[in-house]
């Protein structure tokens, strides 16, 4: 499973890169002088969007893109330097919503979204800390249950951010 899918930080700086060079180049593509026999005015928005569109672009996908190299050198980073640790399990929420109707959908069947949250309790060098993880997946696949255990990974930097090692290392960094 790649990183795209677990981490949803990932996920949304990729789909962001990738949409702002796509709308940028749009932007461009639109701007271009076009050979027309009726000439037609812009409005002042108009003008602004493509002068400064294709710009402003390629800025939202640069900064996207910063966040996407930075979050994922500091995931391999934990991920191979971090020290494991155990936390407990202090609660399991599943947040259920009804999933938008289409046209496609069945008339009388509703999907259901599922979002899936975690509240681990930790201690590092005599420091209880809480934290609350969203899951990409059901809390059953990495084996969480309430009051149990599981393993964490933390840097010595930043013991306030730990990960779930099984979140992260199932499949995407084998040791």
């Amino acid at each position: 499973m790649s990183l795209y899918y677990i981490d949803s930080t990932i996920g949304r700086a990729g789909f962001t890169t990738l949409f702002a060079l796509v709308a940028g180049a749009g932007f461009y593509w639109v701007s271009q002088p076009v050979n027309a026999v009726v000439k037609i005015e812009n409005s002042p928005l108009e003008e602004w969007v493509m002068q400064w569109g294709p710009a402003v672009a390629l800025g939202v996908a640069a900064l996207a893109l910063l966040i996407l190299v930075r979050r994922h050198a500091w995931l391999k980073k934990i991920l191979t330097q971090g020290t494991p640790i155990k936390g407990t399990v202090e609660d399991v929420t599943i947040y259920e919503r009804e999933a938008p109707k289409s046209e496609n959908s069945p008339a009388f069947k509703t999907t259901k979204i599922r979002t899936y949250y975690t509240v681990i309790r930790y201690a590092w060098k005599g420091v209880e800390t809480q934290v609350r993880f969203k899951l990409p997946f059901s809390p059953s696949t990495y084996q969480i249950t309430k009051g149990g255990e599981v393993d964490l990974l933390i840097l010595e930097s930043n013991p306030k951010k730990p990960v779930v090692r099984k979140v992260y290392l199932a499949g995407v960094f084998p040791r």
